[in-house]
């Protein structure tokens, strides 16, 4: 792939807009330019304490000791294929880079003065250069004097000074003053809303793919690592204090909440949710990209790659577990391209499903003893688990309309009902009785007397014993009440599947592990699967601490494949 960068940029800024009607002034994203030369341009960086060993000298894209720069410097994110044509060898599975020179810099007409009087007008330029070349336009443009540039600063034909420099990549990173992304997709486009003139947006074009930086794994490391960003695109740059303010915009996420100000937010299931919908161009970088990402726990790995992946992978994930036990906290795979199913690894790491992503997936309440062998996970905690209701509940498939409580007469309207069907329901290890919406576990018409149940209720009977005779409508708003819990899951497995409520230990809640946000709890959720369990996604009951109060259960020893 040969890309293009054009030496006028325009700028992509925040200001602020009044809204006088309600009093509010609110950021909003929007172009200045174009700039012959970029208006925050980098003046003698700041050295850190940390320095790679070794830099690009721009001036001559000489690589040097980096002890012997005279200044700070940045460091380059980009995608392998952005820089040339890559060849992958039959034989060795190495990737290499063949770069023929057809990278373009657009130089745009301009006036210049002539002297000693007078204008000149210069047309429009177009050079070709080598992938370098783009690089030492870019970083005289602004001001940038050091580079850290992976296929110039790290031998690839040397192992030993390859697997040095992975180890250092949080360092390289988190030190660099600026990391400079490097986005051709983004361009300026011309929009127009009806009845208003025409103005300019970045964006990308309807043509591009979505960019391969925001699919390779490095690059999202390298991100998360990163200070400070500054995003070049084809003729447009933007910062990541614009981006964070950008909610609808591709980059939010990764400038939202950056690693260095706020460590707590990166935790393992915000990380892999981000991280496992990306791709590696060798399957070994998937370990030792995840591993930078958690630098305490790449000290445990070995950087080899020629041991067996597999090996690595569960590896990598044992640590992780036993460090942070959000990384249980999964629910169904939200998309159909998820490049981790193909390792079949153990069901705990949440390979098959998705991640949940929020602030709030922590386990400081959490209480469970964690061990890791090889591919199996033994958790001891307390727990919700369908053997114990064998002979006390009903299966909710053979509920009919005419086992609905009446409905209250000031709560029908026409069709619909003002209220919500909840059941009373206990445990064995309960004292007292707790209320459970089912509102949004059935459907029903009351002009046909149809009613009908979810596969998540279905489920629910499988863990927690209903009896029909315990369905009331509750009548007042259940928005801000604490007496009423509300139970639902997001699973790997189809919830239509599932068995009877007869079924002997098939399921169970860890109540012992709380994923803990400002509104609810998710616990993970496990299938029987012969001599062992299967890690299945979590179940979200939000009033948890209503649920639970009385709850007294025995701690049992669950093993996870």
């Amino acid at each position: 792939m040969y890309i293009t960068y054009n030496a006028r940029q325009w700028r992509e800024r925040m200001y602020y807009k009044s809204d006088d009607s309600v009093n509010i002034t609110y950021p909003k994203v929007g172009l200045t330019g174009p700039h012959d030369s970029p208006p925050q341009r980098f003046h003698q960086l700041p050295k850190s304490t940390f320095i790679p060993t070794w830099l690009v000298r721009i001036s001559d894209m000489t690589v040097v000791p980096g002890s012997t720069a005279s200044e700070g410097y940045c460091a380059l994110s980009y995608s392998w294929n952005q820089s040339g044509d890559t060849i992958i060898d039959k034989n060795t599975g190495k990737a290499k880079r063949v770069d023929e020179g057809k990278h373009r810099i657009i130089f745009p007409a301009k006036t210049v003065r002539k002297k000693p009087r007078g204008r000149k007008r210069i047309g429009r330029k177009v050079k070709f250069v080598k992938f370098e070349g783009i690089l030492q336009q870019m970083c005289n443009d602004f001001g940038i004097k050091y580079l850290w540039f992976d296929q110039m600063c790290i031998n690839q034909d040397d192992p030993q000074a390859k697997h040095q420099e992975i180890h250092l990549m949080h360092n390289i990173y988190s030190n660099a003053y600026c990391t400079v992304v490097l986005l051709p997709e983004i361009r300026t486009l011309v929009s127009r809303m009806p009845g208003t003139r025409t103005f300019r947006i970045a964006g990308f074009s309807e043509r591009s793919p979505e960019p391969e930086w925001l699919q390779r794994l490095w690059t999202f490391e390298e991100a998360l690592q990163s200070r400070k960003m500054l995003f070049v695109g084809r003729d447009v740059h933007s910062w990541s204090d614009v981006q964070r303010t950008n909610v609808c915009g591709p980059l939010y996420h990764l400038c939202m909440q950056p690693l260095h100000s706020d460590a707590s937010w990166w935790n393992a299931c915000n990380t892999l949710h981000h991280a496992h919908n990306r791709k590696t161009t060798k399957d070994h970088d998937r370990v030792f990209a995840l591993g930078i990402m958690f630098p305490d726990i790449l000290k445990g790995i070995t950087v080899d790659y020629k041991l067996p992946l597999s090996d690595l992978l569960v590896q990598f994930y044992a640590l992780l577990a036993k460090s942070d036990l959000s990384v249980l906290c999964f629910g169904e795979a939200r998309s159909e391209k998820n490049p981790m199913q193909k390792y079949n690894l153990p069901s705990w790491t949440g390979a098959s499903g998705t991640h949940l992503q929020g602030r709030f997936f922590d386990t400081e309440n959490s209480v469970a003893v964690v061990d890791i062998d090889g591919q199996y996970m033994h958790v001891t905690c307390t727990s919700v688990i369908s053997k114990m209701l064998a002979d006390t509940g009903e299966d909710p498939r053979s509920w009919t309309y005419d086992d609905l409580p009446p409905i209250p007469g000031h709560l029908a309207e026409e069709e619909f009902v003002i209220g919500n069907l909840v059941i009373y329901v206990q445990l064995p290890g309960h004292k007292k009785r707790k209320v459970v919406n089912l509102s949004r576990l059935v459907s029903f018409e009351f002009e046909r007397r149809s009613f009908a149940i979810t596969p998540e209720l279905q489920l629910l009977a499988l863990l927690i014993p209903l009896k029909k005779e315990n369905l009331f409508w509750w009548t007042g708003s259940l928005l801000f009440t604490k007496e009423v819990a509300s139970i639902s899951f997001s699973l790997t497995e189809d919830e239509s599947d599932q068995g009877t409520a007869g079924d002997e230990g098939g399921y169970a809640i860890l109540s012992g592990i709380q994923f803990h946000s400002w509104h609810d709890r998710r616990f993970p959720v496990i299938q029987k699967e012969g001599q062992h369990y299967k890690a299945i996604g979590t179940c979200r009951i939000k009033n948890s601490e209503y649920f639970f109060a009385d709850y007294t259960a025995t701690p049992e020893t669950f093993v996870i494949k």
